[in-house]
């Protein structure tokens, strides 16, 4: 079996945790709504699609445990677990259901336009600064009790949605919470699992005006850009496991970094799916 090829499934099912820029920045338009706006939305849908893929009668199978980790939202440095649980725990545990309209043929060649339930775990927030060591280690820690208990469980995934660059308000040294994420990340790579497996970390950053960059294999490619530089330090390599069946417009080479730099929504959506389709599996 190569690295990372272990399938989640309800005997041992794998940890997942997101981590959600919730500072002030995010309240930036994107599109027709923030990112904050944006970035709720495709998470809610992206937990709604694991959910409805694991669905076994009127259960979820619990192939899989979620962590919701919004930083900044609360104002200042707060870090804040949105939501946690079984995918069963998850799946009977949204904070709010919203009816939204949506078109759909009528079978006769027509368009209907019904009112469908959605489930929401994740509300747009966008306030105070950008705590992601603070998240990250959070993260951390969850990892550790998890494989304490788990050791021979599938490697826990991080995926970091993020507009910027990491920051405290520290003004004698605004650099500080950059550090304390590359060594937080470190200190995450140096967990292992039974099959000495480390957790993978994706970064996705969101919103930005320079040129899009996906993958990298080398800091170079990043030219003089210092955020994508941090979050490409940040970010695992891609295991040749779960390269198969990527769909992107960039291309995920040999030793491609697990990261997205001025990623636009489409993007997004499809590096949080790809993130996350260890969990989307119907096969156990």
């Amino acid at each position: 079996m190569k690295k990372y090829e272990k399938q989640w499934s309800s005997n041992e099912p794998g940890l997942m945790i997101f981590l959600i820029d919730q500072s002030g920045s995010m309240e930036v338009e994107w599109g027709d709504k923030n990112r904050a706006e944006q970035t709720s939305l495709v998470v809610n849908k992206v937990l709604e699609n694991i959910i409805l893929t694991n669905m076994d009668g009127t259960k979820p199978k619990n192939r899989a445990y979620i962590s919701l980790i919004g930083y900044g939202g609360n104002g200042g440095n707060t870090v804040d677990i949105l939501a946690k649980g079984l995918l069963s725990d998850i799946a009977d545990n949204p904070i709010d259901i919203q009816k939204v309209k949506v078109k759909k043929p009528d079978g006769g060649g027509g368009i209907i336009e019904i009112v469908e339930e959605k489930p929401v775990w994740v509300t747009p927030i966008a306030n105070g600064l950008t705590p992601m060591g603070g998240a990250m280690d959070l993260a951390k820690d969850i990892i550790e009790k998890w494989i304490g208990k788990r050791a021979d469980a599938p490697a826990p995934i991080i995926i970091n949605i993020t507009d910027g660059m990491a920051y405290n308000g520290n003004e004698s040294n605004p650099m500080e919470e950059v550090e304390k994420t590359i060594s937080v990340f470190k200190e995450i790579q140096s967990i292992k699992t039974s099959l000495d497996e480390s957790p993978l970390v994706f970064n996705v950053h969101i919103g930005g005006d320079e040129k899009k960059i996906g993958f990298p294999e080398n800091e170079s490619e990043l030219g003089n850009d210092d955020m994508a530089k941090f979050l490409f330090e940040i970010s695992s390599r891609v295991p040749d496991a779960i390269k198969e069946g990527a769909n992107f417009s960039f291309s995920i080479k040999e030793n491609s970094k697990a990261f997205i730099a001025n990623a636009d929504l489409i993007d997004l959506i499809e590096f949080i799916e790809f993130g996350s389709k260890s969990a989307m599996q119907d096969k156990i």
